[in-house]
């Protein structure tokens, strides 16, 4: 009995990441645009990718309270397979998901302020060069807060991630 309650355990706490060494989690800095995180150091190459996928992710944060919608779109893969997947369904291709955020958030106002929060960070790939995202986001303007949660899958070109799939909702 206590050997099965031990696998349970085991398998309960792999699943959520307590014995993945390609977890990480983070904690936004309170006050700021900066995505904190707080990962044992193991691997420096993993460790790098890392801090790549939370600098893109500043960089896009940044941009999009800035009002510069072309700077946040820098994150995204520029590719006709770059695939956005919404409540509303699947948009394909960069110039598409380019031109329905412009078209929904046509004003600096309409952008409002984004802030999300990094709760989840797998590599899907023992090399550190595909990666997922999860987290929750939040867009509050003059009028209205919206939220959600999402999903990116991140692949890196070389040395540089770029978000290949988002599923937003």
């Amino acid at each position: 009995m206590k050997r099965k309650f031990r696998l349970v355990v085991f398998l309960f706490m792999s699943c959520i990441g307590f014995f993945n060494p390609i977890y990480a989690q983070s904690q936004p800095d309170a006050g700021s645009n900066k995505v904190q995180h707080s990962i044992p150091p193991e691997n420096p190459t993993r460790d790098l990718k890392i801090q790549q996928i939370y600098d893109l992710l500043e960089s896009q944060l940044k941009a999009w309270n800035q009002g510069d919608m072309k700077g946040y779109m820098q994150g995204y893969w520029n590719s006709d397979s770059l695939q956005f997947i919404t409540a509303k369904g699947i948009t394909m291709g960069y110039e598409t998901v380019l031109a329905n955020y412009s078209k929904s958030f046509s004003t600096r106002e309409l952008m409002g302020n984004l802030n999300f929060e990094i709760t989840k960070l797998n590599f899907l790939d023992n090399n550190y060069l595909l990666a997922q995202v999860v987290g929750t986001w939040k867009v509050q303007t003059a009028n209205k807060t919206s939220n959600g949660t999402f999903s990116l899958i991140i692949k890196f070109f070389g040395n540089t991630p770029k978000i290949i799939i988002d599923h937003t909702f």
